[in-house]
């Protein structure tokens, strides 16, 4: 992905980053516990690599005769307005139908929005 970084919004940025995400997660993961339990503040993926350890903890690892294993993961980007919160929420319903809710993530606009998905494994960017 390129941007013009005179024009370049925060979204740019965040896709920015997203574009590096998949060589990030074929590297050698040191945990895959979900790294954000505890003080919502732990949610931030603001801090450098704290998305790629979120991803990772999240990915479901498959195993490739005569390959390294690849982690593979579904990845939702939600805003505030209710009409995608409630869009995300329902294909995180169907994924968990099929036994692949555990490894979605959402990364959403604030911790705020973050809250409407209890339970789910949701990261946010401020």
């Amino acid at each position: 992905l390129a941007f013009d970084t005179h024009e370049c919004t925060d979204v740019c940025a965040a896709f920015s980053a997203l574009s590096l995400l998949p060589a990030l997660l074929a590297a050698p993961m040191s945990s895959s516990s979900w790294p954000f339990d505890g003080s919502s503040q732990l949610g931030d993926v603001e801090a450098p690599h704290a998305l790629v350890r979120a991803a990772a903890s999240v990915a479901r690892v498959t195993e490739v005769p005569g390959a390294r294993a690849q982690r593979e993961l579904v990845f939702f980007a939600t805003g505030p307005d209710h009409t995608s919160v409630l869009m995300t929420k329902n294909a995180l319903a169907m994924l968990r139908t099929v036994g692949l809710g555990k490894h979605a993530l959402v990364l959403a606009d604030s911790d705020d929005t973050c809250s409407a998905f209890a339970g789910g494994r949701c990261v946010w960017s401020s």
